[in-house]
């Protein structure tokens, strides 16, 4: 009997189940109560610190009152001594410290200063007297203002914050947590004890009898053995006593129903007439009835055990080869299989027997297969029966071998003839419905073919041919028309050569005339679908002869599928000389070949062609077919949307660049300008030199222009101007620069050249185009400038690269005879900073401005050269139909009062914007970020005039600043002022109430002006 141990009983698991879920309650318990705990003594100190204001509030009041500093000192020593309160800070009404003590927080960080009282008005630098100290509990404040009572008023004299920690709320639950504690775990060893002597009485005890007993069970004591287990009263052990005492008792009796039923089986399997043997999923024999024994010449007791491929030799008689293990392919498929036909048994004393039978898949009561039986039985006898008449069918089968399908034996001396019964059934008709006469035949044939059909027999049978062999259709019986083979031939003839019989067949061919139709209509539907398709398709074999000509192919080239189709490839289009040995490569690797933008010359114009060689090899016939694609236009477009995607990228460093300099430009240009105010009395050269500085100042700022320009960053102005007038200016600028050999003429003829936009950039972008074709002419020329209005359709606008919709538009050709572009650099023209020019000579910058302020007039720029020809520009400008009036500049500076707060990250220009508008008469506080710029204006939001803010900042930038002031003030006044701002940016904030903007570097009197219309003052 084995012996059971048990490692981990179920009283000890229901043990640590109770303890572990004891454990996770109580300590859920403990710490909800110890939060209860900790929030209501954090609602007593906050209590207290206000009971404490009341007890000392009229005390600070009289003492900041009478400015005496030493009774202050006294308060606030008798404060800080109190256990709730760790700080105390004094500040009067401007912000002004007036005392401070112990543990205070300033700007999230915690400090610990000593005792510190200044009521005499002298502000003293509380970061130089402070010592840091990190502070390991939380500190909180409690600030509320000091009044003094005179004569029934209130005079608020400042504010008082007291701070306190949490240290004190930690000592008064701390003792309370402890007792918490320990009373749970008292609880829970009580509890573990208690249930454990409960469990080890009531579950471990008797299930430790059930198992011994249980492990006396065997086969040999089923019969009479019974578990007998103490226990008091009637209870779940004594249920599982029952119930095991009853499983023995009903095992007993299966074994022994299973001994009889095997019994029973053995009996039956040896009466069966065929031989059976059943085997296991390892392809072992397990049973064998006398009769495989007999047939097999293995006794059960030799093969039992045994592989079923030793006992069983299985042949096929035609191949004398192995055949496959039946057993094997049940387990495979899990279905029953037959075997008939050709299969011999070589038994173990060689004897051979032909054999049939089925195997079938044994399964348990769940359907899972535990094993195969095999059920053969002897057919030698019938194998040589069916042996024979194989032997006569073939005799037969070679005696009608004219008889195919239908079949006719016409005696042409009697005219009688034979009809099969396939000749009829195959129309459709029962055997013999119809007479069999040559006449009812001949009724049936189609009328479009009797003529022929018959007229053919004759020639037959009059020996003018030697077979007769035709297809034509006859009337099935439903008056549907079948497609038929006729063949036959003489077969009999007299002596004197007279032909006696004639026999022949037909055949159904229906359904090959159905295929060939379909075919026909399937050839003819893809020849439509390929002489349709816009690609040029040319099929060649694999000598590079043409097979296929497509429509397209022949718009192309002028020439049709009949002078083109056997002609070799690379004389009907020399340019695809090359690709032969790419088609031989294809056919042979049976791969295709994709050659992208091929380029050929055509009328003077290069053509970009991808040509695609698919491999065609199907029925033996190898080939290929060509498709060349014409992707001139898709090419262009291509290059000018990688052309504004290099641009955009560029663009965003110019933005980044222009930023940062114009930040610098904008101190540089205001230091300047204070410079220049009377009071530095400054002498004639020194302002000389001032004006020098502005005037380079100027120069650079033009520079971040066209950096802004080029990169469509900068911020077009909406004014209504006449692209005429602009043409007629710039011409009077540069036709007193350029040679005299160079001719200039203009030709007006847009009756609409009025356009919304910048007349400076414009022009800027006319000079750009006009100097460059003049450089390009230094042996002389002629300069063309040409307007005229057109209409571009949402067609163009949509393949076009540019952002244009459509409108009706300006163009402005400016079209020279010059030297021309290379088509290298054709493509390289726009981008920043590249020149043919020598070094000093450019820039870079002209046709990269042009390009940005095209695109910042939501307009088009195309451009066409040839060398040794000349270069022409095509500038494309949206048309307007309003104008509107713009104003002359006023350079005064204009002055005025009031408060404004200062906003930027760069110290130099605080200090420059500070000292501009204290000359201007303002007064003015200063902030160097977003964040410090909100919390300047919640304390003297009610001061403040105005707000001068730069957009980009540190930690808050100018936009985020300007919500949150709205939040405090809603009608506060802002202006921003930037190096480099969005425009979409800067509609967002007007549409929230920005009251202007203004570009770094500005002059003095700029600003002056914006800020009194702000502030309304002019």
């Amino acid at each position: 009997m084995q012996k059971i141990t048990i490692k981990n009983s179920i009283a000890t698991r229901l043990l640590k189940i109770v303890f572990s879920s004891y454990l996770i309650i109580a300590t859920f318990v403990t710490v909800f109560h110890m939060v209860l705990e900790y929030q209501y003594q954090n609602k007593n100190i906050r209590t207290s610190l206000v009971n404490i204001q009341k007890a000392f509030e009229q005390s600070l009041a009289l003492d900041l009152w009478q400015i005496e500093q030493k009774s202050l000192t006294s308060t606030i020593n008798g404060i800080i001594e109190i256990p709730e309160i760790v700080g105390v800070k004094i500040q009067d009404t401007e912000g002004t410290v007036l005392a401070v003590c112990g543990i205070i927080q300033q700007n999230n960080v915690v400090k610990n200063v000593t005792l510190q009282v200044d009521v005499q008005g002298i502000k003293t630098d509380l970061l130089e007297i402070q010592k840091n100290k990190i502070h390991k509990v939380k500190v909180f404040e409690h600030k509320f203002p000091i009044f003094f009572k005179n004569f029934k008023k209130q005079t608020l004299l400042g504010f008082a914050t007291f701070y306190s920690d949490s240290s004190v709320i930690y000592q008064r639950v701390k003792f309370g947590f402890l007792l918490l504690v320990i009373n749970a775990l008292l609880k829970i060893i009580a509890l573990g004890v208690v249930f454990l002597w409960f469990a080890n009485l009531l579950i471990r005890k008797p299930l430790s009898s059930l198992t011994k007993e249980t492990g006396k069970i065997n086969l040999d004591n089923l019969e009479t053995f019974r578990i007998k287990i103490k226990t008091k009263g009637r209870n779940e052990i004594t249920l599982l006593e029952e119930t095991f005492n009853s499983m023995i008792s009903n095992l007993h009796k299966s074994i022994a129903e299973q001994k009889h039923q095997e019994i029973e089986l053995r009996t039956t399997l040896n009466s069966i007439a065929d031989g059976v043997i059943t085997t296991n999923l390892k392809n072992q024999i397990m049973q064998m009835n006398p009769v495989a024994e007999q047939l097999s010449g293995w006794k059960i007791s030799e093969a039992k055990g045994k592989q079923l491929n030793r006992v069983l030799k299985i042949t096929n008689y035609q191949t004398q080869e192995r055949e496959d293990n039946p057993v094997l392919e049940v387990l495979k498929t899990g279905h029953q299989i037959f075997f008939e036909r050709h299969l011999v048994l070589i038994s173990k004393n060689e004897t051979n027997y032909h054999i049939a039978g089925s195997g079938s898949p044994i399964k348990d009561t769940e359907g899972n297969i535990t094993g195969v039986i095999l059920v053969f039985r002897d057919n030698t006898e019938r194998y040589l029966i069916r042996k024979k008449m194989e032997v006569n069918e073939d005799r037969l089968n070679k005696a009608l071998i004219a008889t195919n399908d239908g079949m006719w034996d016409w005696n042409l001396l009697t005219n009688g003839i034979y009809l099969s019964k396939r000749f009829y059934t195959m129309a459709g008709y029962e055997d013999q419905e119809y007479p069999n006469t040559i006449e009812e035949f001949r009724k049936r044939i189609h009328p479009d073919d009797v003529t022929n059909v018959m007229r053919n027999i004759k020639k037959n049978i009059n020996g003018e041919t030697k077979r007769f062999y035709l297809e034509f259709r006859i009337l099935k019986k439903n008056r549907d028309w079948l497609w038929v083979r006729g063949k036959g031939t003489i077969v009999e003839k007299k002596v004197n050569n007279q032909p006696v019989r004639f026999i022949g067949t037909l055949t159904d061919i229906s359904e090959r005339k159905k295929q060939e139709k379909e075919l026909y209509n399937l050839r003819n539907y893809l020849s439509n679908i390929i002489d349709s398709m816009p690609s040029i398709l040319i099929g060649v074999d694999r000598k590079g002869y043409i097979t296929q000509w497509n429509l397209e192919a022949e718009k192309s080239t002028g020439l049709s599928a009949v002078d083109t189709v056997g002609q070799a490839l690379e004389k009907v289009i020399p340019r695809l000389s090359s690709e032969i040995q790419q088609i031989e490569k294809s056919i042979k690797t049976r791969k295709e070949n994709i050659y992208s933008k091929q380029t050929h010359q055509k009328n003077g114009k290069t053509i970009y062609e991808d040509i695609t060689i698919y491999p065609l090899v199907a029925n033996g016939v190898e080939g290929a077919v060509i498709r060349i694609d014409d992707v001139t236009q898709k090419n262009e477009i291509e290059q000018q949307l990688y052309q504004s995607k290099k641009m955009d990228a560029i663009g965003q460093l110019a933005g980044g660049v222009a930023h940062d300099f114009n930040n610098m430009l904008a101190g540089i240009m205001g230091a300047a300008q204070l410079l220049q105010i009377p009071e530095r009395n400054l002498n004639k050269k020194s302002l000389e030199l001032v004006e020098m500085i502005l005037k380079a100042t100027k120069r650079a700022n033009d520079l971040t222009t066209k950096l802004l320009a080029f990169g469509r960053k900068g911020k077009v102005t909406s004014t209504s101007i006449n692209v005429h007038k602009i043409i007629d200016d710039t011409i009077a600028i540069f036709s007193r620069t350029i040679d005299k050999k160079i001719k200039i003429s203009v030709a007006t003829n847009a009756k609409n050249s009025i356009v919304i936009g910048d007349d400076s950039a414009l022009q800027n972008s006319l000079l750009n185009l006009g100097i460059n074709a003049s450089h390009a002419m230094e042996n002389g020329g002629e300069l063309k400038i040409e307007t005229r209005n057109i209409f571009l359709n949402e067609n163009y606008c949509e393949t076009s690269s540019f952002d244009i919709t459509p409108n009706e538009y300006i163009e402005i050709e400016i079209r020279d005879t010059g030297e021309g572009i290379s088509p290298e650099n054709l493509q390289k023209i726009f981008d920043p900073f590249f020149t043919t020019k020598k070094q000093g000579k450019g820039t870079g910058l002209g046709l990269a401005s042009v390009y940005g302020t095209v695109q910042d007039h939501h307009g088009a720029i195309t451009v066409y050269s040839e060398l040794g020809t000349g270069t022409s520009f095509h500038l494309l400008i949206p048309c307007s139909q309003t104008e509107i009036k713009m104003e002359r500049e006023d350079d005064n500076v204009l002055s005025g009062n009031g408060q404004i707060l200062l906003v930027d990250d760069e110290e130099l220009l605080r200090l420059t914007g500070k000292y501009t508008l204290e000359n201007m008469g303002y007064k003015v506080l200063l902030a160097e970020n977003g964040l410090e710029a909100v919390e300047v204006f919640r304390d003297n939001f009610s001061q403040i005039d105005l707000v001068i803010m730069d957009m980009i900042m540190p930690e808050m930038n100018g936009s985020e600043a300007f919500y949150k002031m709205k939040e405090i003030d809603s009608k506060c006044k802002v202006i921003i002022s930037s190096g480099f701002t969005k425009d979409e940016n800067l509609g967002e904030l007007k549409k929230a109430g920005l009251s202007g903007f203004i570009q770094k570097p500005f002059r003095d009197y700029e600003l002056s002006q914006l800020i009194a219309e702000i502030l309304k003052t002019i």
